[in-house]
C-alpha cells in the first residue's frame, strides 16, 4: 500500500491505499493528538475508493487526450499510451498487439516497459506458446471485438500465458480493441501484479479510448490518401509527359501511404506485352533484386499481376505474392521481404495504357478503399497520357 501525509495543527492525515479481496482501495486517515488529563491519540478513517476510482478514470481520459491530441501521428504515440495508462492506474505491463499474417498469430508490436522482464515474458513468441485468432486475453479480444478483463490470469486456462504471468508475478489482466471500419487493427493489453474484479465503469472508459485510436487512425489514413490524390494531381498538372511523371508518381503513392516498392508497366503493343517502365523503392531499403526482376521481365496478358490487370482491366490485391501461383517474380520477392501487393489498371476509357503495382513487406488484407481509389487515379493518369503523348505511355 502506499501512504500520503500531510499535518494540521495537532492532527496527522495521510492517504493510503492497496487491493482487498480483489478490489483496489483507499482511505483518508486522521490521528489526532489528545491533550489534557488523558493525553493519547485517537484515529479515524475515511473511505475515498470511489472518489480515488472517478479521479482516476478521469486522469487517464485526460492523459490520453493530451497525447492524441499532440501527436503528428498516431502510431508514433502507442509507446506513450502504454506508459501512461500503465501509470496512471499503477498496472506494469502493456503490449500493442499486432496480427502477423506470416504467422497466423498476433505479434508483440510494442511493450512497456521495454526493458522489463515481466513484459518479455508475457509477449515473446519464443516462450512455446502463440496468440491466436480467439486464443489468450489478447486473441479473444481480437475476435470478438470487444474489451475483457480478467480478475486473475492463474485461473484462466484459456490463455497459455497464465503460468508464465504466475511465474513474473503478474494476475489482473485487461485487453481492449482498436477497430477502423468494424475491423480489428490492434489489440491493448496489460497486466497488474494483483487480482482485480472488473471495474466495469473504468472498462467502458478503456473501451472509448481504444474507439478514439480507432477514429484517429482512421482519419490519418484518410488524410493521407487525400493528400496522395492532391499530391499526384500536381504532378500531372507540372510533367510534359510520362517519362518525366513516372517516377514521381510511384514516389508519392509510396512515400504517402508506406509502400515499399512500386512499378510502371506500359503496354508494347507490337509484342503485346507489358514492359517496366519504372521502379521506385522506400529509400530506407534494399531493394535491387526485384527490381531487376522487374526490368529483365515482360508479362502477357494474365500473367503475373500486372497481366491479369491487364486482362480483367480492374484493380487487383494479393495477400502474400510469395505464395501466390501466378506470381512469377515470387522468388525474388522471398529473397526481399515483400508479400502484399495490388495493381490497377491505368485506362483511357476502355482501352489499358499500362499498370501500376505496388508491394509491401508486410502481409495486408485487402483495402476496397483503397483500391476503388486507384481505379479513378488510374483514369486520371490514363487521360494524362492521352492528353500529353500518343501512342503509349513513353511520353
Amino acid at each position: 500500500s502506499e501512504i500520503k501525509e500531510g499535518t494540521l495543527a495537532n492532527s496527522v492525515f495521510y492517504e493510503s491505499n492497496g487491493i482487498l479481496q480483489g478490489k483496489p482501495w483507499w482511505f483518508l486517515n486522521c490521528l489526532c493528538k489528545l491533550e489534557g488529563d488523558q493525553p493519547g491519540l485517537i484515529g479515524f478513517g475515511i473511505d475515498i475508493t470511489d472518489r480515488k476510482r472517478a479521479e482516476r478514470r478521469l486522469a487517464l481520459q485526460d492523459a490520453i487526450a493530451d497525447i492524441l491530441t499532440t501527436a503528428s501521428s498516431i502510431s508514433d504515440t502507442y509507446p506513450q499510451i502504454l506508459k501512461a495508462i500503465c501509470h496512471t492506474l499503477d498496472w506494469k505491463v502493456g503490449i500493442l498487439w499486432r496480427m502477423d499474417y506470416q504467422r497466423q498469430a498476433l505479434g508483440a508490436a510494442v511493450i512497456w516497459p521495454p526493458d522489463s522482464p515481466q513484459a518479455q515474458a508475457m509477449s515473446s513468441s519464443n516462450s512455446g506458446w502463440a496468440l491466436t485468432t480467439a486464443v489468450g486475453l489478447a486473441g479473444q479480444v481480437w475476435d470478438t471485438r470487444n474489451p475483457l478483463w480478467i480478475k486473475d490470469l492463474a485461473d484462466y486456462p484459456k490463455d497459455p500465458r497464465n503460468q508464465a504471468a504466475l511465474e513474473v508475478g503478474l494476475h489482473a489482466g485487461f485487453a481492449i480493441p482498436i477497430c477502423i471500419a468494424g475491423n480489428t487493427r490492434a489489440v491493448l493489453e496489460f497486466f497488474s501484479p494483483f487480482p482485480e474484479e472488473v471495474d466495469d465503469m473504468l472498462l467502458q472508459r478503456l473501451s472509448n479510448i481504444g474507439f478514439q485510436i480507432g477514429q484517429g487512425i482512421e482519419r490519418e489514413h484518410n488524410e493521407r490518401r487525400l493528400a496522395t490524390h492532391h499530391s499526384l494531381t500536381n504532378v500531372l498538372a507540372e510533367s510534359a509527359g510520362m517519362t518525366q511523371a513516372a517516377s514521381l508518381i510511384l514516389e508519392v503513392i509510396g512515400e504517402n501511404l508506406g509502400w515499399d516498392l512500386g512499378a510502371i508497366w506500359t503496354l508494347d503493343s507490337s509484342q503485346q506485352v507489358l514492359r517496366c517502365l519504372n521502379v521506385w523503392h522506400s529509400p530506407h531499403l534494399n531493394l535491387d533484386a526485384f527490381r531487376q526482376a522487374s526490368h529483365a521481365i515482360t508479362f502477357a496478358r494474365g500473367v503475373g499481376l500486372p497481366g491479369r490487370v491487364w486482362k480483367s482491366g480492374e484493380p487487383s490485391w494479393v495477400t502474400d505474392v510469395v505464395s501466390d501461383p501466378n506470381f512469377p517474380r515470387a522468388d525474388a520477392a522471398a529473397h526481399e521481404g515483400l508479400h502484399s501487393g495490388f495493381a490497377f489498371p491505368i485506362k483511357s476509357g476502355i482501352e489499358i495504357l499500362g499498370v501500376i503495382e505496388f508491394f509491401h513487406r508486410d502481409i495486408q488484407k485487402p483495402d476496397k478503399e483503397l483500391l476503388a481509389m486507384f481505379a479513378s487515379i488510374g483514369l486520371q493518369i490514363g487521360q494524362f497520357i492521352q492528353r500529353t503523348t500518343k501512342p503509349g505511355l513513353n511520353g
